[in-house]
């Protein structure tokens, strides 16, 4: 699991979002990136298996 700390800048206009178990990586957005990131985000869940899913079976046919 990753950390991660988002901050807003003095005026809103942009936030921060810093890993700190990435060396405290720091990728800073505007509100579109901030959507746009969201966005691909909620593509990469939907194909997500839940953590607590089985893998498939292998089937032998004969």
């Amino acid at each position: 699991m990753i950390t991660l700390n988002a901050f807003l800048n003095d005026d809103d206009t942009q936030v921060a979002l810093q890993f700190p178990e990435l060396n405290d990586a720091t990728v800073t957005l505007t509100r579109d990136d901030l959507d746009e990131f969201i966005a691909v985000l909620g593509n990469i869940r939907e194909r997500m298996q839940p953590s607590d899913a089985q893998p498939p079976q292998n089937q032998l046919h004969s």
